[in-house]
């Protein structure tokens, strides 16, 4: 397992929006706090990649890189029509074979230049593992935005992405937007994942399954193939004594359930939600 990233973020007041999603409100994070992604598999670290003549850079351990020459023909890659700056010096290749070309300002204090990258001319050029265009696309939309007062991204799948790559490269200010937006558009479900992957973001969890026990309608399909199988079979049993019992079950009540309910399977390895 390869060293995980963790930075601090900023302030932020995390509450989400009742209009948008869910009466219960997530608790605000505390002021300052450490992003900690559960697993970085080794594949993700970003090294150097082919370069257009036809060579291959290899990278050193981690996030210093030295360069090799490699008779090796390296592969086609598709220009980015929006985020391809001729004159700029940080080549980025996304996994799905898009090409970048970014000013080196902005990355010059993340982990993507380190050393005597930072502050060298000659172009860098790195291969951005396990990240697609379309991932790339939705954080320099922040870096490079079309409009400074209103971001464009409106999904939750586009500030996960966002957060994703603030986390991995380390741009606090960037995470901190992220959790920001994620707050207020995030379903009860996002929540618990998000919850699961980012240690910072764990206090949206119980409020989020105490939602989804208390609601009127069941797990669809699709929100349970985003959860583990244990949660799915919490939320049954959960549903059914509410369902079943004489006297109403408070609130009150439910949240004690849901905390003593996940203490004890964080107690249990191995058990995380499926997929963001």
């Amino acid at each position: 397992m390869s060293s995980q990233l963790p930075f601090t973020f900023g302030n932020s007041s995390l509450s989400r929006n009742p209009s948008v999603v869910s009466s219960t409100p997530v608790p605000a994070v505390s002021p300052s706090f450490t992003v900690v992604p559960n697993q970085t598999p080794s594949s993700a670290i970003d090294s150097p990649a082919r370069s257009r003549n036809g060579t291959a850079s290899a990278s050193g351990h981690g996030s210093g890189h030295t360069t090799k020459n490699i008779n090796v023909k390296g592969p086609a890659y598709t220009l980015n029509e929006r985020f391809f700056f001729k004159n700029e010096s940080v080549l980025l290749l996304t996994e799905d074979l898009v090409e970048y070309r970014l000013n080196r300002h902005f990355f010059r204090y993340s982990c993507l230049l380190s050393g005597d990258k930072q502050d060298d001319p000659t172009t860098s050029e790195i291969h951005l593992k396990g990240v697609s265009s379309q991932e790339l696309d939705a954080f320099l939309s922040i870096i490079y935005p079309s409009n400074y007062k209103t971001p464009e991204l409106v999904t939750v799948d586009e500030w996960s992405s966002v957060l994703r790559l603030a986390t991995r490269w380390e741009f606090t200010s960037i995470g901190n937007l992220a959790i920001q937006h994620l707050s207020r558009i995030a379903s009860d479900v996002d929540c618990i994942v998000l919850s699961r992957t980012y240690a910072a973001l764990k206090p949206w969890a119980v409020p989020a399954y105490v939602e989804l026990c208390r609601r009127e309608t069941p797990l669809t399909e699709e929100e349970a193939e985003r959860l583990s199988g244990r949660d799915v079979l919490f939320f049954y049993n959960m549903r059914e004594t509410m369902r079943n019992t004489t006297s109403a079950i408070s609130k009150d009540e439910t949240t004690r359930r849901v905390e003593d309910w996940l203490r004890r399977y964080e107690q249990s390895p191995g058990l995380v939600a499926r997929k963001t």
